[in-house]
């Protein structure tokens, strides 16, 4: 069997794939990112590493190399991938994988061993395991978050793609209850309007342009294909207000935010296209207040965009 390991600009697990390819008794093959010749491989890896330096994001830009294409196409007639850290990344962004991964809560780069178990043993890739059986991996990333809408959450699990668990440190979290998304917007309230209005009295030329970027970013969102556009928006739209509490200048406030993934818990919800037309309305608002340097204005911006937020979601409760 050959098996080929693909490197990129910044890879740097490429040359320990090869060697765990060789020793689990299959030919390595190096496939490099330029060329989209798989060279008649039965499989294919995606390694560990920094693509691109993680530039725009973690596996963004590797997804356009010639060689994606052709596992893209390869993929979808059956092909097994398997992507390890970074090439994680590149698959969610390739859409070869459903959902897409972000930093981490705290933002802080991580590297320990993880014990895992096998929950699905009738994989390409688990097939010699026992079920259930345990084994400890290198874990270690920066944006290795998970993220997905409830429908693909449930479709994930309903199939039986799920292949492994953590057993310690992290367990899935349920969809919050109309108790906890109340409280959610009630600290919302109290909290992003004032940061909104610190916003503009601290902004400068260089804030305000990542911040139109990024609006711009969530504006030319695809379309055609909701599901997805409402992934990426609901990452685009966490990274806006992420970016305006940075500028506001109160690191606490900023954490405790981030801490609880506020933007996943509401995007998980539901699934209504006009929650992201309406959104991108109000963002406009938002960022001509903080342009101007108007912090009435931006207050209340993002106190309006925060109400109107909540009464959209309501909806999931009804």
């Amino acid at each position: 069997m050959k098996i080929g390991v693909v490197t990129f600009p910044g890879s740097l697990d490429d040359a320990d794939a090869r060697r765990a390819v060789a020793v689990a008794g299959a030919e390595p093959v190096a496939l490099w990112h330029g060329d989209a010749d798989l060279h008649g491989v039965d499989a294919v890896v995606l390694p560990g590493g920094f693509s691109y330096g993680d530039y725009l994001r973690a596996g963004a830009i590797s997804r356009f190399a010639p060689v994606m294409e052709t596992i893209v196409k390869k993929a979808g007639q059956g092909l097994p991938v398997l992507g390890i850290c970074n090439g994680f990344q590149v698959l969610c962004e390739s859409h070869l994988l459903p959902g897409a991964l972000i930093k981490n809560h705290h933002r802080k780069f991580i590297c320990k061993d993880q014990p895992l178990r096998i929950e699905n043993n009738r994989t390409a890739w688990t097939s010699d395991y026992d079920a259930n059986h345990e084994i400890t991996i290198v874990l270690k990333n920066q944006d290795g978050s998970y993220v997905a809408d409830e429908a693909t959450l449930d479709r994930l699990e309903g199939e039986g793609l799920v292949v492994k668990t953590h057993l310690v440190g992290y367990s899935a979290t349920p969809q919050i209850t109309r108790r906890h998304f109340d409280e959610l917007y009630e600290l919302r309230l109290l909290l992003e309007p004032d940061a909104a209005r610190r916003a503009a009295r601290r902004i400068d030329e260089g804030n305000m342009r990542k911040l139109t970027e990024t609006a711009e970013q969530m504006r030319r969102l695809d379309g055609s294909r909701e599901r997805r556009k409402y992934s990426a928006f609901a990452r685009l739209d966490a990274d806006l207000h992420d970016q305006i509490l940075a500028i506001a200048g109160n690191e606490l406030v900023r954490d405790t935010l981030a801490h609880l993934h506020t933007h996943f818990h509401i995007f998980r919800l539901m699934f209504h296209a006009s929650v992201t037309e309406d959104a991108l309305s109000e963002h406009e608002s938002l960022l001509v207040a903080l342009s101007s340097g108007d912090e009435d204005g931006a207050e209340r911006a993002m106190r309006e965009h925060i109400d109107r937020s909540r009464r959209r979601l309501l909806l999931a409760f009804v």
